[in-house]
């Protein structure tokens, strides 16, 4: 699996491809149906909370999945470049693709840049830089990324047809808000579960806990799936 593509500080991918642009202001209601047999969107999945399981791993109290609505009125509009920032990493993130790339800064949202910061800290005073390395947690696979999340792109290109916006932006990955960041994405698949996935290993329950102390969550932890994936679970 590729990483997602790093952009340039305030200057996103083309969003024209994806049919929508992300300075619009919308106004959220109520989901409308599904669009073909593919993956929930977060904001299905809390709907139906029969779809989340429990917590594959036991961890401190943890902040929780926000929907779009909480996303929107917290950090704005899907990739507004008056939100974004660059911070300078404190140990060099390895491109998971192609390899033999390092990047020190990486775009994010001007509200969750602390708390990432917070969480790298907190990794390399626990495992150190050679541990981390060794590990993987290095491996970035992106921050900022304007498209649908994984699995839902029909459903999402279908709400944008039929010019339902309200809809549409909730088939929007939380990285379209640079809120969410993905690690060593090729050996913590999309599908992939608890028993395959790199960060499910009990190596890993440290790193988990400090993202959730810090207040991210995994959709390892809460969906058992997407192991690589990071996101703010808490109001900013």
């Amino acid at each position: 699996m590729q990483p997602e593509k790093e952009s340039v500080p305030v200057k996103g991918p083309d969003r024209a491809v994806l049919q929508l642009k992300p300075n619009t202001m919308w106004n959220l209601g109520t989901l409308g149906q599904f669009f073909g047999r593919q993956r929930p969107s977060v904001d299905e999945e809390l709907e139906n909370k029969s779809l989340i399981g429990p917590p594959i791993l036991a961890g401190p109290p943890k902040p929780q999945l926000l929907t779009t609505g909480e996303v929107m009125a917290a950090y704005g509009n899907p990739g507004d470049p008056d939100n974004l920032t660059a911070i300078t990493v404190p140990y060099p993130f390895r491109l998971a693709w192609p390899p033999g790339n390092y990047v020190r800064k990486v775009t994010i949202h001007k509200k969750v840049a602390a708390p990432f910061l917070a969480v790298l800290n907190d990794l390399q005073a626990h495992y150190g830089v050679e541990k981390i390395k060794e590990l993987g947690i290095d491996l970035f696979g992106g921050c900022y990324n304007f498209r649908p999340q994984r699995g839902t792109e029909a459903k999402y290109q279908a709400a944008v047809k039929a010019g339902n916006n309200k809809l549409a932006v909730t088939y929007l990955s939380r990285h379209s808000w640079a809120i969410a960041v993905d690690l060593d994405p090729a050996r913590n698949q999309l599908k992939w579960k608890s028993n395959k996935a790199q960060f499910a290993k009990p190596e890993y329950k440290a790193m988990n806990d400090i993202f959730y102390k810090h207040g991210f969550i995994g959709y390892g932890r809460e969906r058992n799936n997407d192991w690589m994936h990071f996101e703010i679970g808490v109001l900013g």
